[in-house]
């Protein structure tokens, strides 16, 4: 499902720390990396120094070499890109001509504003793409460069909507080679109640307490059906079903709660209105997540649109004994 990542490297140990994750994903999938490094213009205005350019492409090339080496050396295909321009458009116009299943960046490069939780790069790359995105903190800066991700615990909140099979398969696939615990979680929705001033009578909580009822005994039923998928592939799942009158506030606690080593969910839900405009690429709660998220999240989105080229640009003989990898 996830044949091509893309991840972007800017030359700090903080865009590096996605890596790891990326490696994870390309393992679970068998599947290869693309490394791109985006230079950014000298400077607004200014003739470029063709001396200077040449200097630092040279460079970023060389970077990216040393790094795809070493991943090779995994048994992952990886080849590498350098391009120049605004980073956000160059990302994900990368992405798109590739094609690239995944896109995995660090919230925070050397090329980062804080102004943004996420960093106004991966915030700009993050509701520009229209493919599936894993975002990693700067706060994973530091781990084991060249070593797969071993995730612990993987939390996959689910709306129950038809997209929910595809995420859990994906965590599922994710999951099962480091044994990682999944926690299948749903925020059970609490109809608001009116301003407190207003009187309520027995009859309206009677029917909201009903109403939260039925909606947790569907979810209940909905959620042990998807576990079956994990469970059949011997891969631990719990299943958690928290009410609360606001999702996105829900899942922030179920993350505070679980510590999980990922968040894995769908970009958009059952399509209601609230859900975010039909041309962003993120529904309202995905999008909160993907912002303001504290530990890795990836977010998945439909990709029946993409096509890809007959032939690609990665060697098929550069792993021994590895499946072609149609770069």
């Amino acid at each position: 499902m996830l044949d091509r990542i893309l991840v972007t490297l800017d030359g700090s140990s903080v865009a590096e720390c996605a890596l790891p994750h990326a490696m994870s994903a390309a393992l679970a999938f068998k599947g290869g990396l693309r490394l791109v490094r985006v230079l950014s213009p000298t400077g607004e205005g200014r003739i470029p120094d063709p001396v200077d350019c040449r200097f630092r492409r040279a460079e970023a090339a060389a970077y990216l070499t040393r790094i795809a080496g070493r991943v090779r050396e995994t048994g992952i295909p990886c080849e590498t890109v350098v391009t120049e321009g605004d980073p956000a458009e160059a990302i994900s116009e990368a992405a798109g001509q590739w094609p690239a299943d995944l896109v995995v960046m660090s919230t925070h490069g050397s090329g980062a504003r804080r102004r943004s939780p996420s960093g106004s790069i991966a915030a700009h790359v993050a509701a520009a793409l229209d493919r599936s995105i894993l975002m990693v903190p700067a706060s994973e800066a530091g781990i084991a460069l060249f070593a797969a991700i071993r995730y612990r615990r993987i939390l996959v909140p689910l709306d129950c909507s038809p997209r929910s099979n595809a995420v859990v398969q994906m965590a599922t696939a994710l999951g099962h080679p480091c044994e990682a615990e999944l926690v299948l979680a749903h925020v059970v929705p609490v109809p608001d109640l009116p301003q407190p001033d207003l009187l309520l009578d027995s009859t309206d909580l009677e029917i909201r307490d009903r109403i939260v009822a039925s909606s947790r005994r569907i979810a209940e039923q909905a959620l042990d059906d998807l576990a079956r998928v994990p469970r059949a592939h011997s891969v631990r799942t719990r299943v958690r079903l928290e009410p609360s009158t606001r999702v996105a506030h829900a899942l922030f606690r179920l993350v505070r709660e679980e510590t999980p080593d990922l968040v894995i969910m769908s970009a958009r839900g059952h399509g209601h209105a609230d859900d975010g405009p039909a041309d962003w690429p993120c529904g309202s709660v995905s999008a909160r997540i993907l912002a303001y998220g504290t530990v890795p999240r990836l977010i998945l989105k439909e990709d029946g649109s993409r096509r890809r080229p007959p032939t690609g640009e990665l060697a098929r003989d550069q792993v021994p004994g590895r499946r072609p990898f149609h770069g």
